[in-house]
């Protein structure tokens, strides 16, 4: 198959040019890319490929008189030999003038030296020099890292030489620079040497950390690049003091930034020390190991400080100052990081973080200032925080507040009563699809009479087609009883739940007693939930000053002095905003008050009520939802004295349209 050297500024020049030249169709000529345009050369460098064939000769075959052997193939091949000088040319038949180019190389005339384009004789000796573009090799030092990594910033272009193929097809004229490609030929230019590297190294005292292969990774850079050629060593940071807690019995705080001091007192079993009891035991600290940087200064790491122990009220020192020790017997209350009181009466008058540890009490709690972020209070009493809260769990059973800020995390009032809650939800869901299962395997029972199936398998048989999801259920009710109730759970109440999980696992529906638990089980159960729901709810109340991006929970009231932002709220009490709610959403079993809702710009705020409850709000933007049970209110223009309620069964929107006045 015939193919030439040619190049073009693009694919689709050069095989559309050639298809013309050669009357082929595009389609059926072949290309190889030999050079893409670069740096040197802004032009595509390709192989171009056509069939062979009598009925597609190329321009002047047809009429082209005796020429030699070579040559009568393609009339318009140019032979290239190579010769001492370089090459040869041989011009083929057809071929009118030459084009020369300075950078391709250099062309020769019967011995003289061409710079313009010129017409082609039969008797002309052509010679082409070909042009040898030199490299060069350098390169700039960097010290960075504080001088623990040394880098040569390398600026090196290997040594180029162009070449010419054995046969060039041009057409009527020869085009050298078009016909040239280039390779990388041996070290021709300025090439800075190991040597150099070597000496300047030493010149700028490197002398730590060199590494052995960063003279050949210099040698590879093709263009710009970076080498790392030294590397310091960092110093060793030293291990802090550690201090080991005596009265919760935990290990190494401060040496995990992860690690909690957790406080427990429980109602009935108080923590309480004896006296000379160890509060708190100190483990001095490790001292670190040196580093050196790239011109071997030694680098010495942090001093490693020590945490003195602090003894307050009813606390001693030990004589080795190690130690903390109760001079009478008490309940401890860790003051500080490092210090130990031993009091009656449980107050923390400082923040809740990693020195203080979370807080587990059955009474009230008073924080005078903020719970840091990972922090939680679990109170059976009430939460009254001064300061703020920020990512943390806080738990107050009969009511929460915070005069400050709250981000994130997530706020639970009335813990008890949402446990309460929820279980009464699983618990009646799970009593519900019993029931309908029963109900179904008897009527199965009595439409199969006839052939012979037995309570047990008819019920197998209806868990496997209805109810598949029932094992689950009570399965995950089961959980929740172990893992959240606590001691709203009554063994009774457990062996009930039991007993239905298993009659409902594996192979226990086959037999006929399942049946029969069963069906005591739900007898039980409904009397249980019955009783549950006869209890009392005491009013409590989540109260704070400015929320964001938390979770409340309450089974009381909310209360909000400032602004809401995107929160999720849900409380079975009243909600009243007295300033901003903006994004988030609000699920309410009482009345809803708020003084602006909504925003422009922001995620859309959702609002839930009941059916006989209301909501107010002063100013309503657009791109809020409000539900009144199930029924849906959208929002989408700006509003004043919003008011929504229930009336006669239809949902009732009262308010004034507010007018864009820009």
């Amino acid at each position: 198959m015939p193919e030439q050297l040619v190049q073009g500024k693009s694919l689709e020049d050069i095989c559309q040019e050639w298809a013309e030249k050669l009357q082929f169709p595009v389609d059926q000529l072949e290309y190889e890319v030999l050079e893409k345009p670069g740096l040197f050369n802004r032009n595509w460098k390709v192989i171009i490929r056509w069939p062979e064939g009598a009925d597609h000769e190329a321009p002047g075959q047809a009429d082209a008189p005796d020429i030699p052997a070579a040559a009568a193939q393609d009339p318009i091949c140019t032979q290239v030999e190579p010769s001492e000088q370089g090459y040869r040319l041989l011009p083929g038949l057809g071929l009118q003038s030459v084009v020369p180019d300075a950078q391709a190389g250099q062309l020769f005339k019967n011995g003289q030296e061409i710079q313009l384009p010129t017409q082609i004789a039969a008797e002309d000796q052509w010679v082409f020099k070909p042009a040898c573009v030199p490299g060069w090799r350098n390169w700039s030092w960097e010290v960075r890292e504080k001088g623990f990594v040394a880098v040569a910033v390398v600026q090196q272009q290997k040594s180029r030489r162009a070449i010419l193929p054995k046969e060039i097809y041009s057409g009527e004229v020869l085009d050298i620079m078009k016909c040239v490609r280039w390779e990388t030929s041996e070290a021709e230019g300025d090439f800075w040497p190991a040597a150099r590297y070597v000496e300047e190294l030493e010149k700028k005292k490197i002398t730590f950390g060199c590494r052995a292969d960063a003279w050949q990774e210099i040698l590879a850079v093709d263009g710009e690049g970076e080498v790392i050629v030294a590397e310091g060593v960092q110093p060793v940071p030293g291990q802090p003091c550690v201090l080991y807690d005596g009265v919760n019995n935990t290990t190494a705080l401060g040496s995990d930034p992860d690690d909690r001091t957790k406080i427990d007192y429980f109602a009935s079993k108080i923590t309480l020390v004896e006296k000379d009891a160890v509060l708190l035991r100190k483990e001095r600290g490790i001292p670190g190991e040196n580093g050196y940087d790239v011109f071997g200064h030694e680098i010495k790491p942090k001093p490693v400080h020590d945490i003195p122990l602090t003894a307050k009220n009813n606390v001693r020192l030990s004589e080795d100052g190690l130690s903390l020790i109760a001079e009478c017997s008490g309940r401890p209350v860790r003051v500080d990081k490092s210090g130990y009181a031993v009091e009656a009466v449980y107050t923390l008058n400082h923040d809740v973080d990693l020195s203080t540890g979370s807080i587990d009490f059955p009474g009230n709690v008073m924080v005078k200032g903020n719970v840091q972020e990972g922090m939680h209070i679990f109170s059976d009493g009430s939460v009254d925080i001064r300061g703020a809260a920020a990512h943390a769990e806080i738990r107050g059973d009969r009511g929460v507040k915070v005069s400050q800020t709250v981000h994130g995390g997530k706020l639970l009032v009335g813990y008890h009563s949402v446990v309460r809650l929820e279980l009464g939800k699983r618990l009646t869901e799970l009593l519900h699809q019993v029931q309908k299962t029963l109900k179904d395997m008897r009527d199965l029972l009595i439409s199969a009479q006839e052939s012979g199936f037995k309570p047990g398998q008819c019920l197998k048989l209806i868990l496997e087609k209805r109810y598949p999801h029932l094992p689950k259920l009570a399965a995950d009710t089961d959980a929740y009883l172990t893992q959240n109730a606590g001691s709203l759970v009554s063994e009774e109440l457990a062996s009930v739940v039991r007993v239905i999980k298993q009659s409902l696992t594996g192979l226990e529906p086959v037999k006929d007693t399942s049946v029969m638990h069963l069906n005591q089980a739900c007898e039980n159960l409904a009397q249980m939930i019955a009783q549950m729901a006869e209890e009392s709810k005491e009013e409590v109340c989540c109260e704070v000053s400015y929320i964001q991006g938390a979770t409340v929970e309450s089974s009381g009231g909310f209360l909000c002095e400032k602004a809401v932002y995107n929160c999720t709220i849900q409380a079975e009490g009243d909600v009243l905003i007295k300033g901003v709610c903006r994004g988030g959403k609000i699920i309410s079993g009482g009345n809803v008050t708020i003084g602006e809702l909504g925003g422009s710009g922001v995620s859309s705020t959702f609002v839930q009520i009941g059916g006989d409850k209301r909501l107010k709000t002063e100013y309503c933007h657009p791109n809020v939802i409000i539900a009144v049970n199930k029924e849906i209110v959208k929002i989408e223009e700006a509003y004043r004295k919003l008011e929504i309620y229930r009336a006669g069964g239809v949902v009732q929107v009262d308010k004034l349209l507010v007018r864009d006045q820009e």
